[in-house]
């Protein structure tokens, strides 16, 4: 890594920073860059293994992160298209094991499928007006939810991810 930039652990910091002030589109657009960070920084072989006190390796998480991407993307949807729907559960632990061999190797890869589905949801968001942040869906777990509240939760889970990612 090159004196004077930050590394994706510092960058990662300033994000749960961000969660305090209630940054979460901020957030929600710099995941992307952060996970491009990281993947840049770190070698095939440290993706391919799981951090400390982890069950999936970085890139199973990697993976994790575009399958989460993808549910919000049909969730961001259904919440603004239908009145106060149900949205669904997904199990994670199945979609990352089921979905492994059609990962292939290359976490750039999916670094850029996650980066597409969000520039693609934060489209939808960044241009909605409090009224529409305020459309709710019902979650089977979680219960009643806004949008802003499903975007809140957006962003806590990157956080969540990225501080498993980059922990040695």
């Amino acid at each position: 890594m090159a004196t004077g930039k930050k590394s994706g652990k510092s960058l990662i910091s300033s994000l749960s920073e961000s969660l305090d002030t209630w940054d979460f589109l901020g957030i929600l657009r710099r995941t992307p860059i952060l996970l491009r960070k990281i993947i840049d920084e770190f070698s095939p072989r440290r993706l391919s293994v799981s951090a400390k006190g982890e069950n999936w390796s970085r890139r199973d998480i990697l993976a994790h992160m575009l399958d989460t991407e993808t549910v919000m993307s049909f969730r961001i949807r259904k919440m603004l298209c239908e009145e106060d729907p149900n949205i669904s559960f997904f199990d994670q632990e199945k979609w990352v094991s089921g979905l492994r061999p059609f990962r292939g190797r290359d976490p750039a890869g999916l670094a850029s499928r996650f980066a597409a589905l969000r520039a693609d949801n934060l489209a939808i968001l960044s241009g909605l007006t409090e009224d529409q942040m305020r459309r709710t869906g019902v979650h089977p777990e979680s219960g009643r939810l806004t949008l802003e509240e499903l975007a809140v939760r957006m962003a806590r889970h990157d956080v969540n991810h990225l501080k498993q990612i980059v922990v040695e």
